[in-house]
């Protein structure tokens, strides 16, 4: 990553970061899952090739979910969430139909 110009994160060391004109990439690796932003897809596209031609990897588009987080796209907006993940252990321990219940004051 840092032969390609991209600077590690100091706070996260699996986020690097390089500044091009009017851009900001951002290079999220964790494990054998990785994000790319960028506002431009000439940007994105040539650091997917670079990915490519240095590791074995697959480009499946989009993100829907990383991590155990699902990215909702509405327009312009992007909201993240963590709900089916919670569904899915309310489900896989039978809590998912329970009824709620007060608690005594």
């Amino acid at each position: 990553m840092l032969s390609k110009g991209l600077l590690i994160n100091e706070g996260d060391k699996c986020v690097y970061i390089k500044f091009v004109e009017n851009s900001c990439i951002m290079l999220c690796l964790y494990v054998d899952d990785s994000l790319i932003f960028d506002s431009d897809m000439y940007v994105i596209d040539d650091q997917k090739k670079f990915l490519k031609n240095n590791f074995i990897m697959k480009d499946v588009g989009l993100v829907d979910v990383i991590l155990g987080i699902k990215i909702i796209r509405d327009g312009d907006s992007i909201a993240l969430t963590q709900s089916h993940y919670f569904e899915k252990l309310l489900k896989k321990f039978n809590y998912y139909n329970v009824s709620p219940l007060s608690t005594p004051s």
